[in-house]
C-alpha cells in the first residue's frame, strides 16, 4: 500500500513538499523464499525551494525504512540544481 500527498506554498518564493508512506508485506522471491512473512514500512519527506525568476533550486529529502527482513534504514539527501535552456 502506498499513499502520499504533495503540494506547493509561497507566493514570492515557491516551495514544494512531498510526503509518502508505503507499507508492504513480502514472502521473498521464487528462488529465495522467506520462512515467515516480512514487512517493510517506509516514510519519505521532501521539500524543494525554487525562487521565482531564478534557475536555481534546492531540496532536502529524508527517508526511513522499518523492516523485519532488510533491517531499519535512514537516509538524507541535499540537492542543489540549476536549469539551463538550449534554444535550437
Amino acid at each position: 500500500h502506498n499513499i502520499g500527498i504533495n503540494g506547493t506554498f509561497g507566493k514570492k518564493h515557491c516551495a514544494a513538499y512531498r510526503i509518502q508512506y508505503t507499507y508492504s508485506e513480502n514472502w521473498g522471491t521464487y528462488l529465495n523464499p522467506l520462512n515467515k512473512k516480512g514487512y517493510t514500512t517506509s516514510l519519505l519527506g521532501e521539500i524543494t525551494f525554487a525562487p521565482k525568476g531564478s534557475n536555481w533550486a534546492g531540496s532536502l529529502s529524508i527517508g526511513y525504512d522499518d523492516s523485519n527482513f532488510i533491517g531499519n534504514n535512514f537516509g538524507a539527501m541535499i540537492t542543489l540544481s540549476r536549469v539551463y535552456s538550449i534554444k535550437l
